[in-house]
């Protein structure tokens, strides 16, 4: 008993030891990670982010033996060198935001250098701002992302201090002009900007006026390194490195080089590092064969140089000398960059910080240097979509080379993987890890790269050895709609010179496949992504987010293969199923001849539901055919296609709350039409939108001030009664400078503040704010929105005349009040600014939107027989202005958008902006454009130039008139072109030259006379014989000012007659029709206008009313207003009275008053806020009353 006592204690006593021994090892073990926490913070890797601008392999690790870059080449001694890594777009917004996003252009729909990244996609994330989330310390400087894709703080939420942007301060030279140094090209800069500025030129579009006088396209100047901006940056590079290296956190350093983008300036001893004579050209420098000017861009980049355009040849090359001068400077800019990074590496190293940093180098896209004759980048080419990627982490292997395709988008999950992140779900990107620690030599078999022409996008997959791409029309991502494939092989054929797709159709055919399967994915991945994002936060409010068909094509017997079965034929031409010129499968229907129709009911639809419709036509002798959809709970809607080889038209359409079924129509109602049409593969499928579409709220319905104005005193007649002023610049009311009334209130100087509360808003309803401002010295002032429930809204306005400035905000569900404020903040500004009239309104849906308006009578009753527009400026397009066109009209004209004077001011200089947005907004909305490009008086300063000879006048008339007409002719939109305008004077005499260059005039008749009995201009014929040649799909009008005077219009008569008869074709007159009540139309007018219009009509030409408006001179009361709407309806009157004789169209000069020289005196159909005037309910009535028939 004693021995088993004894025993029980020994045991028990060491079971107490043993427990002690365990507690002690447990309490070492937490001191042990406790200690070892913040160690392991301390060695949290640092990131060093080196982006380099339109920098191509042209490095010496990278096989090019000319390019001197030692620094660059011992970076990648020490970690991994990517030989085949691809972006995802060649052009520098998208293929950046792809980079530091992690997504492919398709998802963030950023496609251009236009697009803000965060309007598409508010709750992104990107890199540097995941790093942020996750305790980095992230500092950007220079050109990281491209700042049109990002906010003015180039996207804040990434960086964990404000954007460091760094300007040259020499201490010789100073500061930089519009980026250059030399004493020569700042001399020059530096007269255009005296002469700018007393021309009136604001500073703040001074920067870009420069550049587009003088822009040379290289400049080698003996000079400091940071008497560039690279220079300079790399010093704050450096600061900002030995500042954060002594933080507890981790940094993430983001430096963006904007060499060797153009231009190719840097410092002379860079130049020194080569000899012009030794630089080789491309060696291929033709188009590949077997390839079309699709593949191709079209140097417009590089065209913008002042000094380029003078050194193409007549092969369409630049000249060789240089050619060597160009890519002499891209190898200067490069080794100039490589110096740069040397600089900073060095500092890693002798601090050493290179034992604990990430250092990756990148370049946004490739560029080419000549070759297949191109230069820059915007192309599917392996010049342009290969970009250096070198990636060192000290924890991987160094001296390592990589051939494996890889995209720019692998960065983000790459850099997440190294620190020791987790990967976000949403990125499409691989991580490069196995890669860069040796144990596979491939993560993926193929990078894609994308590129959009309009509306084509064109796909490329590159493997180790093959580049295959696909162009798909309207891009879509169906291999029906591909138009173009190329292949190449980079073994046999390294510099693309042929495309051979032809020659192997089954490798073809896998790489499609291979397409096929991406792009079906991705449409998953991006419904899937999208889900993620709020798009309500976004300004678009979900209007641009594209539908995603999500069903089966609804209608029967779509392709006619069961012949007509299921559809109903209406009387008319003959209808048949045929068996040859389908699309796909055995059949198509015909149409031979006109007033053919066939429509099938859709039963079955869910009612507030979007369906998309896309048919297949092609039509003979380009005569037109329309695909209608009717009775499904909106207004009608049409789309024209008049192409002799298939095209796809598509539209969508919403069933009304009560609708259950549609009606698809095909139709041809060209007049004298006698070809054949054929129509294959019409669907209609079942679309789902984007979450938040409810945002949309009827977003083609603009908004239309309904109610009173619900701020206090806002014209500050009383003085600053209920408005409360901030500290600053002195604020008055004044009893000058009143735009309306007798007061206004005036800041003087800067820092200047006052706002007012606007209490008893409706929570969820849209206003419009309205305020006019005139400024001194072109100081900028704001006009601000504040706490209704959304961000801020800021509009800017800097003229020295009043000028209206709008906005519009929606107040959030529980808001019912907003702050309006008046600011002025632009820094050393002295001078006056003036407010007036400024407004609050409830906001509305569109005016008539529930009852009769002018678009619904023409779809209901004219049925695209007549064409009733108004002419909008670029200015308005995004405002109120443009929803009232897009619900009112069926065609449209650019204000001055396409006129010689803004397009081509000068030889060297092109715009095609403002006219290509118009025409994207017209095509979006179904609209016919006629364009108001015509060679006129509206000529630039440069035309006017008293020196010009007859030489130089035609050959830029050419210039502009050809390239006017190749560019738009085709366009499915633009149905007509004035060719010239305002030729003849109202006497009778022909519009010439005036002295000097700020007249009223017309230069074009120096080029010289024809020899026939009226001494017919020859700018005339000529603007005709280009517009016959180059425009054949587009309806030529002789555009004419002036009144009813008899003289002029037999001058106009006697030269299209003589036109005709050197066998021109010329297809309209139009006549602008500009009225007052100084100049109104009588009896006797009304009757040679009806008589004129007869004439054309008898001599096969159309008629338009090409400018319409009516200037109310004095006061706009009651009476003025009832004889203005009586003008507008009596010329409409007599149109319509003509409509079964011809073709007659009538154009607005305008839609909503305006103030300035040109839009003011009332003379529009809409007010100032856009509410219908009493001429539009007269116009309106007028239609309305007319019945076609009689």
């Amino acid at each position: 008993m004693m021995l088993e006592l004894n025993s029980l204690m020994f045991l028990r006593q060491r079971r107490n030891n043993f427990l002690t021994f365990s507690f002690y090892i447990i309490i070492l073990r937490y001191l042990f990670i406790l200690i070892l926490l913040p160690l392991c913070s301390l060695a949290k890797k640092n990131i060093l982010f080196i982006a380099v601008d339109d920098l191509k392999p042209s490095l010496g690790v990278y096989g090019d033996k000319f390019a001197v870059t030692p620094n660059i080449d011992k970076l990648a001694s020490l970690g991994t060198t990517f030989t085949n890594a691809h972006v995802q777009q060649a052009i520098c917004a998208p293929s950046r935001v792809s980079l530091l996003t992690g997504l492919r252009p398709d998802l963030t729909e950023v496609w251009d250098l236009e697009t803000q990244m965060r309007n598409k996609n508010p709750d992104i994330i990107t890199l540097p701002q995941y790093f942020k989330e996750n305790g980095y310390s992230t500092v950007g400087m220079g050109k990281i992302f491209d700042n049109r894709s990002v906010d003015r703080k180039l996207d804040e939420l990434s960086w964990s201090m404000p954007y460091i942007k760094v300007d040259v301060d020499h201490s010789v030279h100073g500061n930089t002009i519009t980026g250059f140094q030399s004493p020569e090209n700042k001399q020059i800069l530096s007269q255009i900007k005296e002469k700018a500025t007393a021309d009136g030129v604001p500073q703040g579009k001074m920067w870009q006026y420069l550049r587009s006088k003088y822009k040379p396209s290289t400049e080698s100047f003996d000079i400091s390194d940071d008497g560039y901006v690279d220079g300079a940056m790399t010093l704050e590079a450096i600061s900002q490195l030995k500042k954060l290296s002594k933080k507890n956190e981790p940094f993430f350093l983001a430096v963006g080089y904007v060499k060797p983008h153009l231009p190719f300036v840097a410092p002379k001893k860079y130049w020194d590092f080569y000899n012009r004579d030794e630089i080789s050209l491309a060696k291929y420098q033709k188009w590949a064969r077997g390839t079309v000017k699709l593949s191709y861009n079209n140097n417009g980049e590089m065209r913008s140089y002042t000094d380029i355009p003078d050194s193409f040849n007549e092969n369409g090359l630049i000249n060789e000398n240089k050619q060597r001068e160009l890519i002499h400077g891209y190898y200067a800019c490069v080794s100039y960059v490589d110096a740069q990074i040397g600089k900073i590496l060095n500092v890693l190293e002798t601090n050493g910080m290179l034992d604990n940093t990430i250092v990756i180098l990148w370049g946004d896209h490739g560029w080419h240097l000549g070759d297949h004759g191109q230069w820059a980048k915007h192309s599917n080419f392996e010049q342009a979509t290969r970009s250096p990627l070198i990636i060192v982490d000290p924890d991987t292997k160094s001296n390592n080379f990589s051939s494996s395709p890889v995209e720019f988008i692998d960065v983000f999950p790459t850099l997440t993987e190294l620190t020791g992140l987790d990967i976000p779900e949403s990125l499409q990107g691989s991580s490069l890890l196995p890669i860069l620690k040796g144990k596979s030599k491939r993560i993926k078999d193929y990078a894609v790269s994308q590129y959009p022409r309009g509306n084509v996008m064109g796909y490329a997959l590159r493997n180790e050895r093959y580049r295959y791409v696909a162009w798909y029309k309207n891009r879509s991502t169906v291999e029906e709609d591909v138009i173009i494939k190329e292949l190449y092989d980079y073994k046999n054929d390294p510099n693309e010179t042929v495309n051979i797709v032809g020659i192997e159709r089954e490798l073809s055919q896998q790489f499609q496949e291979t397409l096929n399967t991406f792009l079906d994915n991705q449409t998953k991945e991006k419904i899937k992504f999208k889900l993620t994002q709020n798009i309500s936060k976004s300004n678009n409010l979900g209007n641009n987010q594209p539908a995603v068909s999500s069903g089966m094509n609804l209608l029967k017997n779509s392709g006619f293969e069961n012949g007509t079965t299921g559809w109903n034929k209406g009387k008319g031409c003959p209808i048949y199923s045929v068996n040859n010129n389908a699309r796909s499968g055995n059949s198509a229907l015909m149409f031979e001849g006109t007033k053919c129709s066939i429509f099938q009911k859709v039963n079955g639809l869910k009612p507030n539901t979007t369906y998309k419709v896309s048919a297949y036509i092609k039509s003979e002798n380009n005569e037109p055919a329309l695909l209608k959809i009717r009775f499904y709970g909106g207004a009608d809607i049409t789309r024209r296609y008049s192409k002799s080889e298939y095209g796809e038209v598509t539209t969508t359409f919403k069933t009304g709350p009560d609708n259950t079924s549609a009606r698809i129509a095909l139709l041809k109602y060209a007049d004298g039409a006698t070809g054949k049409t054929w129509f294959d593969d019409i669907s209609v499928t079942e679309v789902g939108l984007k979450p938040s579409s409810q945002n949309n709220l009827g977003n083609n319905q603009p908004a239309v001030s309904s109610g009173m104005n619900l701020l206090k005193n806002s014209g500050f007649e009383n003085g600053t009664t209920g408005w409360n002023k901030g500290k600053g610049c002195p604020i008055y009311s004044v009893n000058n400078n009143a735009r309306s009334g007798n007061s206004a209130l005036m800041f003087e100087g800067t820092k200047c503040s006052i706002f007012q509360k606007v209490n008893g808003l409706k929570p969820n309803t849209t206003y419009k704010v309205s305020a006019y401002i005139k400024s001194e010295n072109n100081e900028p002032a704001l006009l601000k929105i504040r706490f209704y429930g959304g961000a801020d809204i800021t509009r800017r306005y800097s003229k020295s005349e009043y000028g209206e400035v709008t906005t519009t905000f929606k107040t959030g569900p529980d808001n019912t009040s907003a702050r309006i404020a008046l600011l002025k903040y632009a820094d050393g500004a002295t001078g006056k600014t003036w407010f007036d009239d400024i407004s609050v309104t409830e906001v509305g849906k569109i005016s008539s939107s529930s009852k009769q308006n002018i678009k619904k009578i023409l779809s209901k009753k004219f049925d695209e027989r007549f064409y009733f527009g108004a002419t909008i400026s670029s200015k308005q397009l995004g405002t109120d202005a443009e929803k009232l066109l897009i619900n009112n009209f069926n065609m449209t004209v650019p204000e001055n958008a396409v006129k010689q004077a803004r397009v081509h001011p000068d030889p060297h200089t092109w715009n095609w902006i403002d006219m290509d947005n118009i025409l994207l907004m017209s095509e979006k909305n179904n609209l016919a454009v006629r364009l108001h490009g015509p060679v006129s008086p509206q000529s630039s300063h440069w035309a006017k130039n008293d020196n010009r000879t007859p030489g130089e006048l035609e050959k830029n008339m050419n210039e502009y008139f050809t390239e006017q007409c190749k560019r738009y002719n085709g366009h499915p939109n633009v149905l007509w072109m004035d060719v010239v305008n305002e030729t003849v004077e109202r006497n009778g005499e022909w519009f010439g030259p005036k002295k000097g260059v700020d007249q009223w005039e017309n230069p074009w008749t120096i080029i010289g006379f024809e020899n026939d009995p009226n001494k017919t201009p020859k700018y005339i014929v000529k603007a005709f014989e280009i517009a016959n040649e180059y425009a054949p799909n587009i309806s030529l009008v002789y555009n004419q000012h002036g009144g009813m005077e008899k003289k002029m219009w037999e001058k106009v008569k006697e030269t299209i007659i003589y036109l005709k008869g050197k066998g021109l074709r010329v297809d309209g007159l139009g006549w602008q029709a500009h009225l007052s009540n100084k100049n109104n139309i009588n009896q006797e007018d009304i009757q040679f206008l009806s008589d004129l219009i007869d004439w054309c009509h008898d001599n096969e030409l159309d008629f338009h009313v090409t400018e319409i408006d009516y200037k109310i001179f004095g006061e706009v009361n009651t009476y003025n207003q009832k004889i203005q709407a009586d003008a507008y309806s009596r010329i409409l009157k007599i149109l319509l009275s003509k409509i079964n004789n011809g073709v007659v169209t009538y154009n607005t000069w305008g839609l909503v008053d305006r103030i300035g020289e040109h839009t003011d005196k009332s003379r529009f159909i809409f007010d100032l806020v856009g509410n219908p005037k009493p001429a539009y309910f007269s116009l309106l009535k007028t239609l309305d009353d007319f019945n076609l028939f009689d």
